[in-house]
């Protein structure tokens, strides 16, 4: 057996972000556990939203206009998710955490595409179903947004929103394999 050093892989913060927000999307779409999606959501809208604060990009969950109140009642879940030195017998109700998980989740697409042009496929993914389910909160955004809400997605299709990432990640492993043959 050899002593192998594995390869040294660095990340920035904004890929670690990207990382985390499309696992969250994709565990969304896919049902998983909602404890695990919520940790990961609220991680990676941290990230962003500090990235956004040093660069002057504000978000909508957590921007200048809510009050510290306001603030504390968004992070109850997620501070009962990765604390215990207050409540150690404490216990949650995870049963409308998908709500809130959606908002954070669709705050983190917003303050991604502020921060960087691209953005990866579960986002736009997301950014469709998110304005496709909650339309009258777009009505008025202009031609794009309308042109989203018209694709005609069903928002309560969570099997055929899975599908169209793992044929987006097909196409990717298409792409990667055709790549590697013209090498």
């Amino acid at each position: 057996m050899t002593d192998q050093v594995p390869p040294v892989e660095w990340v920035t913060k904004i890929d670690v972000a990207k990382r985390q927000l499309r696992a969250a999307i994709r565990f969304f779409f896919e049902r998983r556990d909602p404890v695990i999606i919520h940790a990961l959501a609220v991680a990676a809208h941290q990230v962003l939203t500090d990235l956004g604060n040093s660069s002057g990009i504000a978000g909508l969950l957590k921007g200048k206009v809510q009050s510290a109140q306001q603030l504390r009642n968004l992070n109850v879940a997620a501070n009962f998710l990765k604390h215990a030195d207050k409540d150690p017998n404490g216990r949650i109700n995870i049963r409308p955490l998908g709500d809130l998980t959606a908002e954070f989740l669709m705050d983190a697409v917003v303050l991604l595409q502020r921060l960087e042009s691209e953005m990866p496929m579960e986002a736009k993914i997301y950014w469709t179903w998110f304005v496709t389910k909650h339309k009258e909160l777009f009505e008025g955004s202009g031609e794009v947004t309308q042109g989203l809400i018209n694709l005609g997605l069903d928002p309560d299709d969570f099997d055929g929103v899975t599908a169209m990432l793992m044929f987006h990640d097909l196409q990717e492993a298409a792409t990667q394999n055709a790549a590697k043959r013209d090498q």
